[in-house]
């Protein structure tokens, strides 16, 4: 695989990366054209640092058995019922544009009928679903790349506050961000209340600079 935009240090890296992996990863994972770009440039192409979090990645796929994820797994009907969120469209170059409705979402509620894990493992597969998704409508590029928009509109002062829930999001945060790196386009919050930037704060403590910098807050 040869990206034109790559140096040929970069693209040296990826090929490396690949080479080193070969006894773990699966023969799905290496049909993911981006696979190995994605976790070299998640670590600034330090191979030794991309191949210790790839490793990880494939050792996590295996607990959340995401390689099957999508044919064995049975959402909890109260997760599909209580978690606002849903696919918008498809943006011009193929990303898919998902909706949540944090604002709406009885933080309290959930955190008491299911557990991380299990809100994890359902997020996984949600995420597995729309990767899907994308490789269909993209099947010459391979695009995997998610455009996420955040509604915060009537969001409880209590739930930006709650312990709990700032645990819950730097564990879903960093899950995220240790498993699908590089595959989010943008992010635009919406409808924040001032308090929500307290929360933002300690989620910027798991999250990336790159990242970070690709959140857009908008305010009521």
């Amino acid at each position: 695989m040869a990206l034109a935009y790559l140096s040929p240090e970069e693209q040296a890296v990826i090929e490396e990366l690949k080479r080193r992996t070969m006894d773990c990863v699966t023969p799905k994972m290496l049909e993911d054209n981006y696979l190995f770009y994605r976790f070299a440039k998640a670590r600034d192409f330090n191979l030794a640092e991309a191949e210790s979090m790839l490793r990880k990645h494939v050792c996590w796929r295996k607990e959340f058995e995401i390689d099957t994820i999508l044919a064995d797994y049975k959402p909890p009907e109260v997760l599909v019922k209580y978690v606002p969120y849903c696919r918008l469209c498809f943006d011009k170059e193929g990303c898919t544009v998902l909706y949540v409705d944090c604002g709406r979402l009885d933080h309290r509620g959930l955190w008491n009928c299911a557990k991380k894990q299990d809100l994890l493992q359902y997020l996984s597969y949600s995420l597995e679903q729309e990767k899907d998704a994308m490789l269909k409508l993209n099947k010459k590029f391979g695009k995997q790349i998610f455009v996420a928009i955040f509604d915060f509109e009537n969001l409880p002062y209590a739930a930006i506050t709650q312990m709990k829930t700032l645990q819950y999001c730097l564990y879903f945060s960093k899950a995220y961000i240790d498993n699908y790196p590089e595959t989010l386009k943008c992010a635009f919050v919406i409808n924040a209340p001032f308090y929500f930037l307290w929360g933002f704060a300690v989620l910027k403590q798991v999250l990336p600079a790159t990242v970070v910098k690709k959140v857009q807050i908008y305010g009521t």
